[in-house]
């Protein structure tokens, strides 16, 4: 639905109405009328493995990043971001969690991180 005003008067989906309060009143008959959105289930946060480990050098802070993930099995991006910081070496004017997603989102494309099903 959609209520446009206009120099001659407003109008509800193209039909002109006596005024704004009964276009108002229209849209809140036809809001009211409308089936409830369903809700969406929220999924868990994405868990990673490390699969293999890249060809070319890595940086300090992709080193950083692979020993974290190669400690354990399946970590959430917010877990692996926690086990970084942990060990203090991580340089970088970024928010922490930016840097180990960048690296994530990389890496999945890369094939060499999988995410849990």
């Amino acid at each position: 639905m959609q209520i446009q005003h206009k120099s001659d008067g407003v109008y509800v989906d193209g039909v002109k109405v006596k005024d704004l309060e009964t276009a108002r009143q229209m849209f809140a008959e036809w809001k009211a009328s409308q089936p409830p959105k369903e809700e969406v289930a929220k999924k868990g946060p994405r868990k990673y493995r490390l699969v293999s480990l890249p060809d070319k050098k890595l940086s300090a802070q992709q080193e950083l990043v692979i020993a974290a993930i190669s400690d354990s099995d399946f970590l959430s991006t917010e877990e692996i971001t926690k086990i970084v910081v942990e060990t203090g070496e991580l340089v970088t004017r970024q928010d922490p969690k930016r840097v180990v997603g960048f690296y994530i989102v990389e890496w999945v494309k890369a094939g060499i991180l999988e995410r849990a099903a």
